[in-house]
């Protein structure tokens, strides 16, 4: 482990890092505020829709939705189970837990029950809480990610058919309703699937041995993975339709974001989990405020953290000091946000993806380290040249994980099917 000089100041709020430190020469950056949403009075609490689309990288995803839009977001990790861990708790992976360990076989680890989530903070105060969810190998009960929720599905339903449902359902009653949709869509083997067998040996031939693809089947399957990003959208279209045609889309807090991104050979890689370079962890972040009807854009970096202190905001409930994020409509300048890469099951014994990576972003600028304190340069052209960091890197060394989570012979295959595990 190579030593640093701590130099970053906090910033008050953010904890869950409290081991790593930058020291960064200022860079200024402009952002366009949104109008300040209309914080709604407790009898007319919004509605909060929050939407994750799997595996969806920022640059091939663009929405139409009249909303806030946010061109600096980044997941917390380049795979599911942490970036969501992130996003309903508001920590960082190396503080919430829920990540990979170096175990070939039993090497998921759940989210640690002391952790708060988002829906237990908004079914503590009046909200009615569900979630239909299609990456049921990840973000099943198993997970803990289940946690506060009156109502999980994660046994592949028909996500938007369900969503419209639980919609009708809780206005029908008068509840006020925080609704989590997954939509796995986009993520391989795309839509409509393509060959899986042929496309795993041609990622593990590239991630294990560098031999490229052939150019036409990656083709082939890069249209295969848009293709399925625009199904997402059109359902996403279906829920907003419903919103709208119930007459509460007015009064709904919408967030349309992703986990994760995909790789198709940039940086001799494919698929996810693989990386922190910004295929894997940039991604699209769509917030429709209650009240909101002209667009805007916020270019600072935001973070997967952040949704959690935002929709508590303007659902009116208090912000736990602990939480790792910020809310959205107070985000201070030149802030840095962060990425964690934990390998994965066997990727632990691979030499190049078996180092643990941290990635800190500020608005366009990123610059990756490994856990041994020596820089990535792969994309150093996105850092400032004159920049000199410094991180403490233990907490990828040792984070704070939980149980681990049992993975049965079974289960291990649908996770190798979908590209999970070797």
């Amino acid at each position: 482990m190579h030593g640093f000089r701590l130099h970053l100041r906090e910033d008050g709020r953010h904890h869950g890092l409290r081991c790593l430190a930058l020291a960064l020469l200022a860079l200024t950056g402009c952002s366009k505020l949104p109008d300040k949403p209309v914080l709604v009075h407790r009898d007319n609490m919004p509605n909060v829709v929050l939407i994750t689309m799997d595996t969806v990288r920022a640059d091939h995803y663009t929405s139409r939705l009249a909303a806030t839009h946010f061109p600096n977001a980044y997941s917390t990790s380049d795979w599911t189970l942490p970036s969501h861990a992130s996003i309903f708790t508001g920590k960082y992976p190396s503080t919430h837990g829920a990540v990979c360990t170096g175990a070939v076989d039993n090497w998921l680890t759940e989210l640690d029950p002391k952790h708060d989530t988002l829906a237990e903070l908004l079914g503590r105060n009046g909200y009615r809480t569900a979630a239909v969810v299609a990456n049921s190998e990840m973000l099943d009960a198993s997970s803990k990610l289940d946690q506060g929720f009156h109502y999980y599905n994660s046994k592949r339903a028909d996500v938007t058919a369900e969503g419209v449902e639980l919609i009708e359902t809780a206005h029908g009653r008068g509840e006020p309703l925080f609704l989590f949709l997954n939509y796995m869509e986009a993520h391989a083997p795309y839509t409509p699937p393509v060959g899986q067998a042929e496309l795993q040996a041609a990622v593990d031939a590239l991630n294990y041995k560098g031999q490229a693809p052939d150019p036409k089947q990656l083709r082939q399957w890069v249209e295969a993975y848009d293709r399925g990003i625009a199904q997402v959208e059109r359902q996403i279209g279906i829920v907003v339709a419903k919103l709208q045609t119930l007459g509460i889309y007015d009064n709904t807090l919408l967030i349309v974001t992703s986990d994760h991104g995909e790789a198709f050979g940039e940086n001799g890689l494919m698929e996810h989990p693989v990386s922190v370079y910004q295929n894997q962890i940039h991604v699209p972040l769509v917030i429709k405020y209650p009240r909101q009807t002209t667009s805007s854009t916020v270019t600072e970096a935001v973070s997967g953290v952040d949704l959690l202190p935002t929709i508590l905001e303007i659902a009116g409930v208090a912000v736990q000091p602990s939480v790792d994020g910020v809310s959205l409509l107070h985000l201070p300048k030149e802030r840095f946000v962060y990425a964690e890469r934990f390998p994965c099951g066997a990727d632990n014994n691979d030499r190049r993806l078996g180092v643990r990576k941290l990635a800190a972003m500020q608005g366009d600028r990123k610059l990756i380290w490994n856990v041994d304190g020596s820089a990535d340069k792969t994309e150093a052209g996105l850092a400032p040249a004159q920049a000199t960091v410094g991180f403490d890197l233990r907490k990828l060394q040792t984070p704070n994980t939980g149980k681990q989570v049992p993975v049965s012979p079974e289960r291990l295959e649908r996770l190798k099917s979908n590209g999970y595990a070797r």
